[in-house]
């Protein structure tokens, strides 16, 4: 079983389409096949995110449901607590930074990301110092399908 740090997006993703590669990627962590490790600052983004007026009319969640997805997600998930110590900037996107801490923190094994930031060198090579490996969420998935779940 591996530990994996989802991006806000694809999760928010997996809400909007319930029949695309997100929501399969989703479904996953929801078989225990995998554990989604995601932090409260992730959490209140994806509540966040899901409030969107252009989410909002592809989900067609109430704020209720939104809440009630928010905590679904936490409950399949190891939630880890970043450090209130000041993050060294790692990607150009300092909003970036605490999603790759939040890797590091949960020790995952890939952060899974179609953001181009998180996918830059820099970032890559710092992540790889903590054998995590960056994948978009293609890539996850392939790895997925290739190999049994443990």
């Amino acid at each position: 079983m591996a530990k994996i740090v989802v991006d806000t997006n694809i999760i928010a993703r997996a809400v909007a389409s319930p029949h695309g590669l997100a929501w399969e990627l989703f479904q996953r962590f929801l078989a225990d096949e995998h554990l989604l490790c995601t932090s409260t600052f992730m959490l209140a983004e994806l509540d966040r995110v899901l409030r969107y007026p252009r989410l909002r009319k592809m989900h067609g969640f109430s704020d209720f449901e939104i809440e009630e997805f928010v905590q679904s997600v936490q409950r399949v998930s190891l939630v880890v607590e970043l450090g209130s110590e000041t993050i060294p900037s790692v990607s150009r996107d300092i909003d970036d930074d605490p999603i790759i801490e939040t890797a590091i923190r949960a020790k995952v094994r890939y952060l899974c990301s179609n953001d181009l930031d998180l996918h830059a060198a820099e970032v890559v090579e710092h992540c790889r110092q903590y054998d995590i490996a960056v994948v978009t969420d293609r890539q996850l998935m392939a790895i997925f399908r290739n190999s049994p779940p443990s």
